[in-house]
């Protein structure tokens, strides 16, 4: 089985006035959504519309940026209610004055993050993905019993504050 990396860590974040008026799915019907197509909590977040009758196509409007920096940028400029970032990205959210009102686990409880899609020709070695997956459970106990280390590796390929890694991460 090739699945998710990890588990839900996306959020819906807005400005302190309106983090008043969301506090459930429901409360998206009017709104303005700003939204990262395809990412894990994109999907998550139009299941859960269509899951409580709403439809993302006309009870909503939903805004597809480019990444989680956009999302922000448009919820704190007033263009949008609503914005959809994940970790450390709704750590960044906070950190410039916005709430976060929803999050993914809310909508759908262990929901996976960071899907993995292989091609029907590379499902046909088990023994490369039962490799690839013993590799991700060996760094799974790296990142668990070293996590100085694991901040370090990340941050060679995400460029943000490590303090902000380290809080997103663990």
């Amino acid at each position: 089985i090739i699945g998710g990396i990890m588990g839900g860590d996306a959020a819906l974040v807005t400005t302190p006035a309106g983090a008043a008026k969301v506090k459930d799915i429901a409360d998206l019907k009017g709104k303005k959504v700003a939204t990262v197509r395809m990412a894990s909590g994109d999907a998550v977040l139009r299941g859960a519309l269509k899951d409580s009758g709403l439809n993302w196509k006309t009870d909503l409007e939903i805004f597809e940026l480019k990444n989680p920096s956009a999302v922000i940028e448009a919820v704190k400029s007033g263009q949008v209610d609503v914005g959809l970032v994940w970790g450390p990205h709704d750590l960044r959210a906070e950190a410039q004055g916005l709430q976060i009102v929803i999050h993914s686990t809310d909508l759908q409880p262990g929901h996976p993050c960071c899907r993995l899609v292989i091609t029907e020709a590379n499902g046909k070695s088990p023994e490369t993905w039962e490799k690839f997956l013993r590799a991700i459970l060996l760094a799974e106990r790296f990142a668990a019993e070293n996590k100085e280390a694991t901040i370090e590796a990340i941050a060679k390929y995400v460029k943000l504050d490590k303090d902000l890694l380290q809080r997103g991460y663990y």
